[in-house]
């Protein structure tokens, strides 16, 4: 019998508005099998192989390979929150940002889940922190396998969101090790399948079962295309910001090309794909490490 019998669907709603309220817009449980499933198939390797030679990312909650697992990630939307939350800073940090992630996760857990007379056995691996040359989980498998975004690994190494493009982040996982076996079953109509193609986000993103195949590959191949020429102007700029203007540009590709795709097919509805991309602010500070915090 599990010990934690009380952890149910209440707490990850709690826990899901409670973050949404701080910034968080992307809350999405999933098994953490998955994750782990990935690199097996992808190595096809055995599991007991796979454990003598592993890298610290490639396996989460190692005590328990069928526990609950959250994904938290965030939209610009995180901006004005993390902008207010500075104002009551008395010093900021190195990575305020990274500071404002932690603590935020950490007291919403804290707070939520302590009125219960056994607090569940958790453990969260934020996307910044590593352990020695590793960073303590994969954050963009852990985005694909849960059926949030597409995780791009052959040439522009970015996610790809059906509503937001490639303008978000992953923050965190945090694995619920004492939800498993039948407990997990609960959490089954939460789950999303895995986002294991571009045609896929291209199919969700304007709401179009009719594309077809033939249509699609065409339209990732020349997305592509113009990831590897700009992926080659960007690495090639010698002045340290053009560098990042253009890093910047590879981002922008498949956001104008979505945005493009979603239009034509929402217009004929009478509907719009929104502007997600960073504000100038979030962009000074992402890529050009400017603590210039305006909204």
């Amino acid at each position: 019998m599990n010990k934690f019998p009380s952890f149910c669907f209440s707490h990850l709603i709690r826990i899901q508005q409670s973050l949404k309220e701080k910034g968080f817009e992307i809350f999405q449980p999933f098994p953490i099998s998955r994750y782990h499933d990935y690199y097996l198939k992808t190595r096809e390797l055995s599991k007991n192989t796979m454990q003598k030679n592993i890298n610290p990312y490639e396996r989460l909650s190692s005590d328990n390979d069928h526990c609950l697992a959250v994904l938290i990630g965030n939209t610009k939307s995180l901006w004005p929150h993390f902008t207010t939350h500075l104002k009551k800073v008395k010093e900021v940090g190195k990575n305020p940002l990274d500071q404002y992630v932690v603590e935020t996760v950490n007291s919403i857990l804290q707070q939520e889940l302590s009125e219960e007379h056994h607090s569940p056995s958790y453990t969260v691996y934020f996307s910044h922190e590593f352990e020695g040359n590793h960073p303590r989980v994969a954050i963009q498998v852990a985005g694909q396998v849960s059926g949030v975004a597409y995780y791009e690994n052959e040439v522009s190494y970015l996610s790809f969101h059906p509503q937001y493009g490639p303008w978000f982040a992953f923050r965190a996982v945090i694995c619920f090790k004492h939800v498993k076996e039948e407990l997990l079953e609960e959490f089954t109509t939460l789950f999303r399948d895995p986002l294991n193609s571009m045609s896929q986000v291209f199919k969700d993103i304007a709401t179009n079962e009719n594309m077809s195949e033939q249509y699609l590959e065409g339209l990732t191949m020349r997305m592509k295309a113009q990831f590897k020429n700009q992926l080659n102007v960007a690495m090639n700029s010698i002045c340290s910001e053009d560098a990042q203007l253009e890093w910047i540009k590879l981002r922008d590709i498949p956001h104008e090309i979505l945005e493009n795709e979603a239009n034509s097919t929402l217009s004929k509805l009478g509907r719009e794909w929104k502007q997600h991309r960073y504000n100038t602010a979030q962009m000074m500070y992402h890529y050009f490490k400017n603590n210039c915090f305006q909204e």
